[in-house]
């Protein structure tokens, strides 16, 4: 067997791991989104926080908000982990969010790049790993 097989066999079975990663964040997302309740949190803090590199050096500073909602006469905060510079929310300003019954003190921001972010990694690069050496595959063996 040859190096370019090996290689391209590994990066096959990566490309379909990150692609069932994909499947399996998605469908989870779904899940959660098809039980949660949604609700409006309100942005009581853009807290100032340094992004810092991987030596613990100094880096830029980001801003991640502090929300709070009401679940049952009971007030929530979290703070999810985004963070932007310039703040993505104003002070008091109304975010959409949604949180597991089951579990009120974990909420989500509702938004597509907050809920599908993973999923969306995941094929970005599984995708083309996965194409890529199936094709390979097929035009080794003769298929095409």
């Amino acid at each position: 067997m040859k190096m370019t097989d090996l290689i391209n066999g590994f990066i096959f079975i990566l490309g379909l791991g990150l692609l069932v990663a994909s499947i399996f964040l998605f469908l989870r997302t779904q899940k959660f989104m098809q039980s949660a309740i949604r609700t409006d949190a309100i942005l009581i803090e853009n807290k100032m926080v340094q992004a810092s590199d991987r030596d613990n050096k100094s880096g830029s500073w980001m801003y991640q908000p502090v929300l709070e909602y009401e679940v049952n006469g009971k007030k929530l905060t979290f703070s999810p982990n985004v963070k932007s510079n310039p703040p993505q929310y104003n002070l008091n300003e109304r975010v959409p969010v949604m949180y597991d019954p089951n579990v009120p003190d974990k909420a989500q921001i509702i938004g597509y790049y907050h809920l599908f972010l993973g999923s969306i990694i995941c094929m970005v690069f599984g995708l083309p790993m996965f194409v890529t050496t199936l094709g390979y595959f097929l035009f080794k063996f003769g298929v095409i």
